[in-house]
């Protein structure tokens, strides 16, 4: 009788360890896929200008610090907007610079940023486009990463009654 459970407790056992694995498996791809995620350069300012020529690609530098509240609100709010990530990644190189940090220091010397939170746009070969300053609204920063993307705009995102696309008027 005791021989017959404990041969039935071993089976049950060798059957739980290859089934566990498939179902553990099989759970894990039917969650949902997570969130779009901005995708932060994580080289040196140098090796960035370089990539952006590399892959001929505009690039961003945040400016920003840990004391600064907006700083903080742009890059856990606005910035991790799906939207955004979603369009920026393959888009543009983007480098989040601490000033607070002695590369950030370095960059700054060059750069002359006194405000922050600021986003600074470049082509891809270093050229400066445009700041924008402070703690943006998602539409608008969506906006002017369209603008300075490159690509045509032919719809962009404006605030609205109802938040949505609609066509830009000429």
């Amino acid at each position: 009788m005791l021989n017959s459970k404990i041969f039935m407790l071993k089976k049950l056992l060798k059957n739980s360890c290859l089934i566990l694995p498939f179902f553990l498996l099989t759970i894990n791809f039917c969650k949902a896929a997570p969130p779009d995620t901005l995708k932060y350069f994580d080289g040196s300012y140098k090796a960035l200008k370089r990539e952006a020529l590399r892959l001929k690609q505009p690039y961003i530098l945040l400016f920003g610090a840990s004391w600064c509240a907006p700083c903080k609100t742009l890059k856990n709010e606005v910035l991790s907007d799906n939207a955004i990530a979603y369009f920026a990644n393959g888009r543009y190189l983007i480098k989040y610079i601490d000033l607070e940090s002695f590369e950030g220091l370095e960059v700054n010397n060059e750069q002359k940023v006194s405000q922050l939170p600021t986003m600074r746009f470049f082509d891809m070969n270093g050229k400066f486009l445009e700041d924008v300053v402070g703690l943006v609204e998602v539409n608008l920063l969506y906006k002017k990463m369209r603008i300075h993307s490159g690509i045509p705009i032919s719809r962009v995102y404006e605030q609205s009654t109802n938040d949505t696309l609609f066509e830009e008027k000429k």
